[in-house]
Formats: structure tokens, sequence, C-alpha cells
């Protein structure tokens, strides 16, 4: 058996489009994960609902 181990190929530029998050007010642009934490980081708990099973 042949293990073959490549490097990584930097990402294309199509893939990078959903990495990062642009206001298209202001042109902000920050990591989308990092803006969906501060969403949710944002919103009450008292407006939170459980998830129903």
């Amino acid at each position: 058996m042949t293990i073959r181990i490549f490097s990584p190929s930097p990402p294309s530029p199509s893939l990078l489009n959903g990495i990062f998050y642009e206001c298209c007010n202001c042109g902000h642009v920050v990591d989308r994960d990092l803006n969906a934490a501060l969403n949710l980081a944002s919103v009450p708990i008292s407006k939170l609902k459980p998830l129903e099973p």
C-alpha cells in the first residue's frame, strides 16, 4: 500500500467568499463565525427559546 501526502493548496477565491461577512452599509469585514457569535451574544437570554424535541 502506498500512502501519498499532499501539501494543501491555497483556497480558491470562490471559497473565501463565505469565510467573511461584509456589511453592505459600512463595508466592515469580519470572520463570519465571529460575527455569528457576536450576534448571538447580543441577544438577551429571555428572548431565546428552548429547542423542541
